[in-house]
This record gives C-alpha cells, sequence and structure tokens, in this order.
C-alpha cells in the first residue's frame, strides 16, 4: 500500500536524481525550507552546499 507520504517522497527523489533545482522541487512538494527537503530527499547530497556552490559558479 502506498502512502501520500511515501509518494510525496519518492517524487522529491525523484526530482532531485533528475537535477531539477531544488527549489523548483520545494515548490512542487510544498517545502518551505531546504533542510526539511534534504531530509526528504533520499540522498547523500547536501542541497544547500550544493545550492551554494552552484550560486557561487554563476558569479564568475
Amino acid at each position: 500500500m502506498v502512502h501520500i507520504h511515501t509518494a510525496r517522497r519518492t517524487l522529491a527523489t525523484r526530482l532531485f536524481t533528475r537535477n531539477l533545482d531544488p527549489i523548483q522541487i520545494m515548490k512542487i512538494t510544498g517545502h518551505k525550507k531546504l533542510s526539511t527537503l534534504q531530509k526528504y530527499v533520499k540522498s547523500d547530497i547536501n542541497i544547500p552546499r550544493m545550492l551554494e556552490v552552484g550560486n557561487s559558479i554563476g558569479k564568475w
């Protein structure tokens, strides 16, 4: 039996592994904080650190 929580977590994880911007994933899933999304996504990647690096690359 699939619960809404399981489906939401799976969606967030799949979107993240397909390189969708975490901010966009937060809009889709309704998360308000990156730290909450990071707990939701089944990944070892540090989302806030990833965004920090991505933002710094855009400033070069």
